[in-house]
């Protein structure tokens, strides 16, 4: 996916990703879902991250949002600190994609086939490829 295809994904309203760190192999899964006030005034994106404890469970933490751009701490809701590496390697991989600098080369990127927009399983090539389904597209 190309740093435009990426940013439209993930500004879908119901992105699930996972970003991958060949560096060391940390692979941390992600969901970005539109703000439940989401509308003209009010764009808003919130980011959760994928925990998973040692008995195997697993749920999603509050670890910030996206408005105007910008990843943002809240330091009210999220369960990570603002200089804790989940937090600061997610804001560096958004803020290379949004920016045009795209992933560090070390950064793999994969949406997990469902749609970005409505969450359907994508199954045509052309959808597969954007994250995007045919009729979620247009309205993105």
């Amino acid at each position: 996916m190309t740093n435009l295809e990426i940013a439209k994904f993930i500004a879908a309203g119901n992105a699930e990703f996972v970003i991958e760190d060949t560096r060391n192999g940390y692979v941390r899964e992600y969901k970005v879902k539109k703000h439940k006030y989401f509308d003209d005034g009010n764009r808003k994106w919130n980011v959760l991250l994928l925990q998973r404890d040692s008995s195997g469970e697993s749920g999603y933490a509050y670890l910030g949002y996206i408005e105007k751009g910008m990843f943002t701490h809240h330091a009210l809701y999220s369960v990570y600190a603002e200089e804790s590496e989940p937090f600061t390697f997610f804001d560096s991989c958004f803020l290379g994609v949004t920016r045009g600098r795209g992933l560090a080369w070390y950064q793999n990127f994969y949406h997990l086939g469902r749609c970005g927009h409505c969450g359907r399983k994508l199954t045509d090539p052309i959808s597969i490829k954007r994250g995007l389904g045919p009729k979620c597209v247009e309205k993105v």
